[in-house]
């Protein structure tokens, strides 16, 4: 059975990863600096946060279809509560910039001040409204948007990775599924999954269609063509009776034997057999080019065209 002690542990682990976060939202730095550098006892400035929350690059988010005006505002607020955790001002800037656009994708008529404002109400009943209220399909979306308001700053403190925790556990979230939420925030983030493992982006292979507004397709392929692995590269002029024993887009387990091949020893000149084996799991990808067998182990969402033309252009990363 899961604990708090575990969520909390498991949604500290993205701050381990997710380090200067702002800075990959290139097009907010200098405005961002500019206001960081305010004397910090000055008000919010919701006009300038209004502005730089329309240079934010995501797509259009599932609140967009969320009618319920009162389920939005409480949406809404449950973030903002992130900001009241922290004090530090560029912390706070960063992290209403992203939910001023966030309010923006929602159907709600109050203003985003109006909303920062109301946040003063906390404690557990907020809670339990918030389990009532917002609908299942947008749970795991929320703790995704809790996460990068949390992170977005580039760090979240011990106060808000327990508030995230609380409310993970309210909504029912189970704890292997929030080490996958806590991937697809950091890849919305860093919009990019080239520091990520390769198992870490086959979790995020299956879920990222449905974050697409923050997982865009050019991002999904980069994560595909990084699971490409050459298990079979043969060309006719250094083997002979070269043979398939697995079948085109056949998934294979990593030891399974993909081919067979006739080949001279230099030791005695003698003829013998050899087995190539699968070197991972995944869908085996056949084809020819060039007078030369190749074999690649990819993820099942590839194709053989697309992996052909990435021999062609020597491998690309």
């Amino acid at each position: 059975m899961k604990t708090l002690f575990d969520l909390q542990k498991d949604v500290r682990d993205l701050e381990k990863h997710v380090k200067d976060i702002s800075a990959n939202i290139k097009t907010l730095n200098s405005d961002i600096e500019e206001m960081r550098n305010k004397d910090q006892d000055v008000a919010i400035d919701y006009r300038r946060i209004e502005i730089l929350s329309k240079q934010i690059p995501f797509g259009t988010h599932p609140l967009k279809r969320l009618e319920d005006e009162r389920v939005c505002r409480i949406y809404l607020e449950m973030l903002l509560n992130i900001t009241r955790l922290d004090s530090e001002l560029e912390a706070t800037i960063n992290r209403m910039v992203y939910l001023q656009w966030l309010k923006g994708q929602a159907s709600i008529a109050w203003s985003f001040s109006d909303l920062y404002k109301n946040t003063l109400r906390s404690g557990a009943t907020f809670y339990d409204e918030l389990a009532d209220e917002i609908p299942g399909k947008y749970r795991e979306g929320f703790i995704v948007d809790a996460m990068i308001t949390a992170n977005i700053a580039g760090t979240a403190n011990r106060e808000i990775q327990e508030y995230i925790a609380n409310i993970a556990v309210i909504l029912g979230i189970q704890k292997e599924r929030i080490r996958t939420l806590a991937l697809v925030a950091r890849t919305a983030l860093c919009q990019s999954m080239r520091m990520l493992t390769q198992e870490e982006i086959l979790i995020i292979q299956d879920v990222a269609k449905t974050f697409s507004y923050y997982i865009p397709k050019c991002i999904r392929d980069q994560g595909v063509k990084s699971l490409r692995n050459v298990a079979v590269e043969m060309p006719d002029s250094e083997v002979y009776n070269f043979k398939w024993k697995a079948k085109q887009k056949q998934r294979v387990n990593a030891g399974d034997v993909i081919a067979i091949y006739t080949k001279k020893t230099k030791e005695n000149g003698r003829y013998i057999t050899k087995e190539v084996t699968a070197p991972v799991d995944g869908v085996l990808f056949q084809f020819r080019d060039n007078n030369t067998n190749y074999g690649v182990i990819a993820h099942e969402s590839d194709n053989k065209d697309s992996i052909k033309a990435w021999i062609k252009e020597g491998r690309p990363v």
